[in-house]
Parts: C-alpha cells; structure tokens; sequence
C-alpha cells in the first residue's frame, strides 16, 4: 500500500519530488523501483514496517553528513580553542612568574636606593663636619698670618724708627 504524503521541487533541478510512504507487511517491500527502496524504519502501531521514499532518506543521508561534518568542525573549532586556551594559561602562568621576579628585584633595588641615600646623607654630613674643621683651620691661618703682619709691620715700623732716631743722632753729632 502506497500514500503521496507530499509533493516538492528538487532543489537545483526543474523536476518534481514527490514523498511517498509505503506500508509493508512482513518488512518486505515489493514491486518498487531500485531507488525508491530505503531501510526500514519503525513499525507501525500494527505491526507493519513503515518505510519512507529514497528521495527522503537520500535528504536524511545528507542532512546527517552536514550534521557529521557541522559536528567535526565543532569538535576541531572546541580543540583549536582549548589549544588556545592552554597557551593562554601557560602564557599567564609566564607573566605572572615574571611578574613576581621584577617585583622581587624591584624590591632589592629600592632597599638598595634607601641604604645608597642613608650613605649620600652620612657622606653630607661628614662633608660638612670636614668644611667646617677647614674654615676653622683657615681661619686660624688668617689669624697666625695677620699676627705675623702685624709683627713684621710692628718690627718694621721699629726698624723705620730707629734709623731716624740713628740719622737724627747722627745728625745732631755732627752739627754739634
């Protein structure tokens, strides 16, 4: 027993498809043309297998490969990404090692920065201790050296007046 359950255009031809369900008693279908024959599917409330045209199982056959090859993109799409991801992670995983290194060294060098500006600040200091040891040193030069002008001038002013008193001695002994 044959029923048209429905009519259609082929997709990329002019031609007509028409979908046919056949109903066969014991899971034999008789009398039908080669591609008109497809497996049996599930039976009936009755007991009888019912069996679809090829027409419809040739779209079935072929919805399934774009299903199966969908399916194959996904899991490669899913692979690709998970691949992705690892590297992500390992790539984080680096950086946050990395990380933790220049932190480490960061440290060090400011520690190093804090005992080079305690020293700078000692140095400051004993500079300062030694310039003003320096300007007391210079000024106790300044006053040796303006004591000894002042003897040599003391002596030379000595000097000057004892030769006038000489000359002026000298002088009066002769004019007497």
């Amino acid at each position: 027993m044959a029923r048209i359950t429905g009519k259609r255009v082929a997709k990329g031809s002019t031609g007509i498809v028409y979908d046919v369900l056949y109903i066969v008693s014991r899971t034999k279908e008789l009398g039908l043309p080669a591609d008109l024959l497809s497996m049996p599917e599930e039976p009936s409330k009755r007991g009888e297998t019912v069996s679809r045209s090829s027409a419809e199982a040739r779209d079935r056959t072929a919805m399934e490969a774009r299903f199966t090859a969908k399916k194959r993109e996904y899991v490669s799409s899913i692979a690709r990404e998970n691949s992705q991801a690892e590297r992500e992670r390992v790539r984080a995983s680096k950086l946050r090692l990395r990380y933790r290194e220049v932190t480490l060294k960061l440290a060090a060098m400011m520690t190093s920065m804090q005992k080079a500006s305690l020293e700078i600040e000692h140095l400051h200091i004993e500079r300062q201790a030694d310039m003003e040891k320096m300007n007391a040193a210079v000024d106790r030069l300044v006053a040796e050296i303006a004591a000894q002008t002042t003897a040599e001038e003391v002596a030379n002013v000595t000097i000057d007046y004892s030769k006038k008193i000489r000359s002026a001695n000298n002088q009066l002994s002769l004019q007497l």
